[in-house]
């Protein structure tokens, strides 16, 4: 396929950013099996630290290579945001295990509130965000 295709280095490390637009994907090319992504998802490295980011593509095509990546499509009962800050959590990593150099995602388990549904989650992910930034504001101001 030739198009614009995600690559791993793309997926995002960071704990306040792991948002990727389509304008910060490049054309190329890609010989395998992928997926093709027409709205937003959570993209994953099948191997290693996951890097779970978010791809907004904007209604262009991205094409995501499936030999090293998952892909989280949306749905009514969880909020994309919501999946991709719990997956960077230290009780997901705690749950990894590998088969055959890939991670296993059938054995990992995460922690959705029961009540609130997705307004409560976006409500989690805001208020866990926000004190993270405290947090980093409050080390660096002592620099």
């Amino acid at each position: 396929i030739k198009g614009k295709i995600l690559r791993l280095d793309n997926l995002k490390s960071s704990s306040l950013n792991y948002w990727i637009k389509n304008e910060d994907i490049d054309e190329g090319e890609y010989d395998g099996e992928y997926h093709e992504l027409n709205g937003n998802a959570i993209v994953i490295s099948k191997i290693d630290n996951m890097n779970p980011t978010i791809v907004e593509t904007k209604g262009e095509t991205i094409y995501i290579p499936l030999g090293n990546m998952s892909v989280i499509e949306p749905n009514e009962e969880f909020d994309l945001e919501y999946v991709a800050w719990e997956l960077r959590k230290d009780y997901i990593k705690s749950q990894l295990t590998f088969i055959n150099g890939n991670i296993d995602f059938y054995k990992i388990r995460i922690e959705v509130p029961i009540n609130g549904g997705i307004m409560e989650q976006r409500r989690i992910v805001a208020k866990e965000r926000q004190e993270l930034i405290d947090f980093y504001k409050s080390e660096l101001s002592g620099i």
